[in-house]
């Protein structure tokens, strides 16, 4: 059970006037040829399409095959489903498109609220670019806007400590587990779940390093699951190697961190 409600309403509920974010430029793909606009030349990225109802009608067969129609204000865009109205399931999706309603939908249940982020790799906000922070300390949610097509929800918050601003990218849940909300964001303290763990050892951890004389467990926390483990039966006892991506590793006797590098 996910502790964010994500809905999508089904198309034949969709309201003339809804609004929807455009990703990609290649949307221009997707829709039906016009003699009022060449598909090449639509640069719609970025910007927001407003719905107009659909049509039904099929050349080929009986079937009500249903096109929507969308505005961007100047020209129409049709794009066919190839499916009938009742064949459209509530997580329907429109390629290369964000549903506005339910970007608005996530910003109601979590701006303004006191998140804690599971990861250390956000977002630049003004670059986009991916850069190294810190895990398992609190944010304040500031927006919600539409991402893209994989990840279609930027969750714009700030650091409550350093008031830094940076923003992760989620799933709606649909798709990409790995990328959920579930998975970036905890409602509760991690700091409280683990009071065995001493504040230099969490400061540690927040900044994804380590140090030796830490357990297992911490090692965990701080540098996530191994790519591969060996155990080695040693004369102290048992010998573990932890293996990472790009030649990280990690050198465990009887549990306790010995070596890095």
């Amino acid at each position: 059970q996910s502790s964010l409600k994500i809905e999508f309403d089904s198309v034949a509920s969709w309201k003339q006037g809804k609004q929807f974010y455009v990703t990609n430029d290649r949307i221009s793909l997707i829709f039906e040829n016009s003699d009022k606009y060449s598909p090449d030349q639509i640069r719609l990225a970025g910007t927001r399409l407003t719905y107009k109802g659909y049509v039904t009608g099929s050349v080929l067969d009986n079937r009500a095959v249903v096109t929507l129609k969308f505005t961007d204000g100047v020209n129409e865009y049709r794009y066919c489903t190839n499916k009938e109205i009742q064949e459209l399931s509530p997580n329907f999706q429109v390629p290369f498109m964000v549903d506005e309603d339910m970007v608005k939908s996530v910003a109601h249940q979590i701006v303004g609220k006191t998140l804690y982020v599971r990861t250390r790799l956000w977002y630049d906000v003004h670059t986009q670019q991916m850069i190294d922070r810190r895990q398992y300390i609190a944010v304040k949610v500031d927006s919600v806007l539409p991402g893209d097509d994989a990840l279609p929800l930027k969750v714009v918050f700030t650091t409550l400590d350093t008031h830094e601003q940076a923003m992760l990218r989620i799933s709606s849940g649909k798709s990409l587990q790995s990328r959920d909300f579930d998975a970036m964001f905890s409602l509760k303290n991690p700091r409280n779940e683990f009071p065995e763990i001493s504040p230099e050892n969490w400061l540690l951890i927040t900044k994804g390093k380590v140090a030796e004389g830490m357990n297992k467990m911490e090692c965990r926390m701080a540098k996530g699951s191994p790519k591969q483990i060996v155990r080695t039966p040693s004369h102290d006892g048992m010998g573990e190697y932890w293996y990472y991506d790009g030649g990280m590793f990690l050198h465990f006797e009887d549990g306790i961190l010995k070596q890095f590098r």
